[in-house]
């Protein structure tokens, strides 16, 4: 996977499944099982997190990557619910989620 395969943008409405799912099957991997229920933050994206930003990534229209920014203070930013697709991983798109996120002007905050 080159960085040139891969899209990082603020989310877009139609990629909220794909978000949710991958968050949730993150979070499965990690604990070997998730609740949902316990999970609602992620049943609406958008409005949970309105004061932050999430970010996308994808290769082709596939999303492989997340993770939203919450703004701390002027100068600070906390990434949560941030997860990579299984079949991504070990190749720095996390790093480039990271930052995406010290340029959030730039890709349409």
């Amino acid at each position: 996977m080159s960085s040139t395969d891969l899209d990082v943008h603020v989310l877009r409405p139609a990629e909220h499944a794909a978000v949710r799912s991958l968050i949730l099957a993150g979070l499965s991997e990690h604990w070997g099982t998730v609740d949902p229920a316990l999970n609602r933050d992620l049943d609406d994206l958008a409005s949970t997190y309105a004061d932050a930003t999430v970010l996308v990534a994808c290769q082709g229209r596939e999303v492989v990557g997340t993770g939203t920014v919450v703004r701390r203070g002027e100068l600070t930013a906390e990434i949560v619910r941030m997860s990579v697709a299984v079949t991504h991983r070990r190749n720095g798109l996390g790093r480039r989620l990271v930052d995406a996120s010290s340029r959030l002007p730039e890709i349409g905050e």
